[in-house]
């Protein structure tokens, strides 16, 4: 259906687009959030926004196998890390949810 494929590329330029105006309605903590963190995409969290995560304990028997994805690149604000993937290796997105 080609009304189907239209509305995909839509949502899909809507995604990406720069959120860089402010709105009357946006409270000051949205201002100041919006200058200390630069342009953004619509629904895109800066680090200071995203939900706070319970400290984790993880145990793995000694037979899990363990691979190398790639090398820490940076560690923002303690709280996000960038992994450079090495070359040739398949994409990840490592996730850690909440309960």
């Amino acid at each position: 259906d080609s009304s189907s494929s239209s509305d995909e590329s839509f949502l899909s330029d809507d995604k990406n687009t720069l959120i860089n105006d402010d709105s009357e309605s946006d409270t000051d903590e949205q201002k100041a959030l919006r200058n200390r963190h630069g342009p953004r995409t619509r629904n895109e969290l800066a680090v200071d926004e995203l939900p706070p995560i319970e400290n984790l304990t993880i145990t793995l028997s000694e037979e899990t196998p363990i691979e190398c994805i790639g090398h820490i690149r940076r560690i923002i604000d303690g709280k996000l890390v960038i992994i450079e993937s090495l070359v040739h290796s398949p994409a990840s997105s490592l996730r850690v949810r909440g309960p």
